[in-house]
């Protein structure tokens, strides 16, 4: 089932199985392409949805910037400034940085959630493993329970990473000349699919405008993906404050 693909025209040379048409996805109608003709910028490595190397960079990147400043201002303002553990800031920043990963993933809300509570739950261990110097035994494992739940709940908050299917698809369904392509190209295979045009009819309509909807999108992803990924951001940030909040409050009440 290999296909050949062709970098200079950005396209495979065989047609994908028909079973892998989807009729509600932006670029599922075309199944010639390869992430959006720009095989540079993005990969797709299970055929399912495109990933942007560079959104999961910064994302990473910012993840940790904003994980080990909330570590730091928590610390410093819990225990003073003096007394700020760098393990500590090492642990936070990197779950900050596969938070930030998250956030510029493909991964649904749901999915986004989950993980969020396991690092949340896996945070509370570590930190407790620092604090103690080493000690296994001095884990709060119902500490941990509780963050974990906490950090679900915020995961939901939270929403789909940025390079989630359908948030992509909503963005780019925003874009006046995607949209317009789309509604086209759409609207024709349905009326093959009820065979109300023939297989020459849809070809001749795919032949039109399939060029101009995956450039129309791939002129408009990258600043949907930038835009959606400092959203996530944003929110990730506000995560990881309340996250540090409800830390602490959970350490006074148990």
């Amino acid at each position: 089932n290999n296909r050949y693909y062709d970098p200079e025209i950005m396209r495979f040379i065989s047609l994908d199985d028909i079973s892998y048409l989807e009729y509600d996805v932006l670029g599922g109608l075309n199944l010639w392409t390869y992430c959006n003709n720009n095989p540079i910028m993005y990969v797709d490595p299970d055929g399912n949805f495109i990933i942007s190397l560079t959104a999961l960079i910064v994302g990473a990147i910012a993840g940790a910037t904003i994980g080990a400043t909330i570590s730091v201002f928590s610390q410093g303002i819990t225990n003073g400034w003096s007394n700020i553990n760098g393990w500590q800031v090492l642990l936070d920043s990197t779950i900050g940085a596969l938070s930030g990963l998250v956030a510029a993933s493909g991964f649904g809300a749901l999915a986004s959630a989950f993980i969020s509570s396991g690092l949340g739950f896996a945070g509370s261990v570590l930190t407790d493993v620092i604090e103690s110097n080493g000690e296994w035994e001095s884990i709060d494992w119902g500490k941990a329970a509780i963050m974990g739940i906490i950090n679900f709940g915020l995961g939901l908050w939270g929403g789909a990473g940025s390079q989630n299917t359908k948030e992509l698809g909503k963005g780019l369904l925003n874009n006046k000349e995607v949209n317009k392509t789309f509604s086209i190209l759409y609207n024709a295979s349905n009326k093959y699919l009820a065979r109300n045009m023939s297989s020459r009819g849809i070809a001749g309509v795919f032949n039109l405008y399939s060029k101009q909807l995956i450039t129309s999108i791939s002129k408009a992803l990258p600043k949907i993906i930038a835009k959606l990924t400092a959203i996530n951001l944003v929110k990730l940030s506000v995560i990881n404050t309340l996250t540090a909040i409800g830390a602490t409050l959970v350490n006074e009440w148990i």
